[in-house]
């Protein structure tokens, strides 16, 4: 199984069981790598709307460039 399917299935049992909770719950980056363990702060609302969105995943901030910043991948890929 892909690393992307198992931390999806993962976020998805928490959001099941902890779906009626109204605080931000740390979901597992839904990125490619296998080695990434970051978390990604959401609430199960903002969580499953966003589960609407086609191809939508949840990623931690480390993989999201920002305009004027070093690339954050790279960067996260050297601390590892």
């Amino acid at each position: 199984m892909d690393p992307f399917t198992k931390k999806r299935q993962v976020n998805q049992t928490m959001l099941d069981g902890l779906r009626d909770s109204e605080k931000p719950i740390a979901f597992f980056c839904e990125c490619d790598r296998d080695d990434c363990y970051q978390a990604t702060w959401l609430t199960c609302d903002d969580y499953e709307r966003n589960l609407q969105v086609e191809d939508w995943r949840a990623l931690a901030d480390v993989h999201w460039e920002r305009p004027g910043e070093p690339d954050r991948e790279t960067e996260f890929a050297m601390s590892a």
